[in-house]
């Protein structure tokens, strides 16, 4: 669903104004937020996938780059997928699992 359809006005004007994000392009670091709210069940489910492969750390990293660059949907079994083939994790074995 949208975000203006989840969170409420207040909220939303709340975080529009958020000093993170003034701190983060100060770091170089992109922070965009997309338009809607996801469910982020299945990137949990990616990252103990990776975990049990000892890749946990470049999983978890990976996933919080593609959300706030907005390079993949961390609610898509295919986007999981192509990170963690990205990470030299097995593609399909991961998509079982999800």
């Amino acid at each position: 669903m949208t975000r203006e359809e989840y969170f409420p006005p207040a909220y939303l004007s709340r975080i529009a104004a958020a000093p993170y994000l003034a701190l983060a392009e100060e770091e170089g670091l992109v922070m965009k937020r997309g338009g809607r709210v996801i469910n982020t069940r299945l990137a949990l489910a990616a990252a103990e996938f990776a975990r049990e492969q000892g890749r946990f750390e470049e999983m978890h990293k990976a996933l919080f780059k593609a959300h706030w660059e907005q390079t993949a949907d961390l609610s898509s079994t295919a986007d999981l997928k192509r990170i963690g083939a990205e990470l030299g994790l097995d593609a399909d074995a991961l998509g079982a699992a999800l």
